[in-house]
């Protein structure tokens, strides 16, 4: 294996292969994706070798554009590096330097992951919050047809059983489909009173509840996940008892 390339430095008068193996390794250490060529940041230096090497890089399918940047002008695209890079750059590192690199790369992406579940759940927190008041808006308004709505409506936790104890359909029931279910019977129920009765059913094994394993640009209707732990909640389904 060759041990020319590191994983951020670029050397002087480099070859187009090392400052290649560089770029990869700079697109390994940078999960949220780096501009093709830039003068500083981007995973290919702004000069004749680096524009070179990234040229090669797109002509042997070693880097790809992010899915949800595809519409963005070329001076806005972000690329990350694809499975046939990720191999190259392996094969043509340092095998101690490359293990190291990719635990700190680990490292970065969990330490993201948990910053973004924070957030949510601060979101989450918030929402719940707003609903709440919302819904003492509408218990202390004089409309009568506001009251009878409320007076009518099925409790939230009943609502999303009885749903799920009606889905037919293969597979677990996305969470979109069932707030929208769970609706019909519970028209005052908001996203975050849907959350919070989700989670009190799972706490009481009365529901299961299941990640979303794809991409997370690739989530339908991402307002009506939740994350549990590590995990986005996208689909539920009741236990065989309960059906």
């Amino acid at each position: 294996m060759g041990q020319s390339a590191t994983l951020n430095g670029r050397r002087s008068g480099a070859t187009h292969d090392e400052l290649l193996n560089a770029g990869l390794g700079r697109a390994v250490a940078c999960p949220q994706g780096l501009a093709l060529v830039a003068g500083r940041g981007g995973m290919f230096p702004a000069s004749a070798s680096g524009r070179e090497a990234a040229r090669l890089a797109q002509e042997r399918g070693f880097v790809r554009t992010l899915t949800d940047q595809r519409n963005a002008k070329e001076s806005a695209r972000l690329w990350t590096v694809s499975e046939a890079g990720l191999a190259h750059w392996l094969e043509q590192s340092n095998p101690r330097r490359a293990v190291e690199a990719l635990a700190d790369a680990i490292r970065g992406c969990r330490q993201e992951f948990a910053d973004l579940g924070k957030s949510a759940d601060r979101c989450r927190e918030h929402l719940s919050r707003l609903s709440s008041a919302v819904d003492t808006a509408l218990g202390n308004s004089k409309d009568p047809v506001s009251v009878t709505t409320k007076a009518g409506a099925t409790e939230p936790t009943k609502a999303i059983l009885e749903s799920l104890r009606a889905w037919r359909d293969a597979g677990d029931c996305p969470l979109p489909l069932l707030f929208e279910k769970a609706k019909v019977a519970c028209p005052d129920i908001s996203l975050g009173a849907f959350h919070d009765a989700l989670r009190a059913l799972r706490d009481r094994a009365a529901i299961h509840l299941h990640p979303w394993t794809g991409p997370l640009y690739e989530l339908p209707e991402p307002a009506a996940a939740f994350l549990i732990g590590h995990e986005i909640a996208y689909y539920a389904s009741a236990p065989e008892s309960y059906r």
